[in-house]
């Protein structure tokens, strides 16, 4: 059985992971996005509203697409398939093994930051509290909702980008298909699919203690659909 070299991912992802770094250190030493500026009910769930998930989960997919497209691009050309199939990879060694590796090298970084955004966060609602004089002692953001969804979206913005390349086979055009829809998400379409939108709390309040709202929910299940058409991309490309 072959066997795909770690390093050979790592020189193509070097410049972009290397530029979600230094974000991530940005946006976890930063106080904008933790500031909280509204806490209301939106019908029986308590809402909050901050930026956190504008940073944590919308600016961070430009990043993540960017890195997935630098390490699947080449792979997912015609022409690479061609040679791909006088090696003895298997479907673990081409695609399960690296997108794990991606998402966990993602998530590492990411996470620590979610953890911290969190922290700060609760301390804003205490202090919005303590300034309008609201009773908030019984409202927080449980870090496993924020852990969850940064998660969920991670793996979404990787499979949709490798499933955008296995039609196109470019990474410019993928890329820009995915930025384009994540700008539209903050104009009309978000307006148009409210809750059900992919970004929905990256733009307006949200339930702070919803573990799975709609949005994410959707996320998961295209996320499933979009990997076993992957996989069965891959298997039959690679016969």
């Amino acid at each position: 059985m072959g066997k795909w070299r770690v390093s050979t991912d790592a020189k193509e992802i070097a410049i972009p992971f290397t530029l979600t770094i230094v974000y991530c250190v940005y946006v976890a030493c930063s106080k904008a996005p933790a500031i909280i500026t509204n806490i209301g009910y939106l019908g029986n769930s308590i809402c909050i509203s901050t930026d956190i998930y504008f940073y944590s989960q919308f600016i961070l997919g430009f990043f993540i697409t960017a890195i997935t497209a630098r390490q699947f691009s080449e792979l997912l050309k015609p022409s690479s398939f061609e040679f791909l199939k006088t090696l003895p990879l298997s479907l673990f060694q081409l695609w399960i093994k690296r997108k794990a590796c991606l998402l966990g090298i993602i998530l590492a970084i990411t996470i620590p930051m979610e953890f911290l955004l969190v922290v700060k966060v609760n301390h804003g609602i205490v202090a919005y509290g303590s300034a309008f004089a609201i009773d908030v002692v019984n409202i927080s953001l449980p870090w496993q909702a924020s852990v969850i969804r940064i998660i969920i979206s991670a793996n979404f913005f990787i499979v949709l980008t490798v499933f955008l390349l296995t039609i196109f086979k470019n990474e410019i055009i993928s890329n820009c298909l995915i930025y384009v829809y994540l700008l539209l998400e903050m104009g009309p379409v978000g307006s148009f699919w409210g809750e059900n939108s992919f970004f929905y709390g990256c733009f307006s309040p949200f339930p702070c203690a919803d573990f799975f709202p709609s949005n994410i929910s959707w996320m998961l299940i295209i996320s499933v659909s979009i990997e076993l058409y992957i996989v069965l991309w891959i298997k039959r490309n690679t016969r």
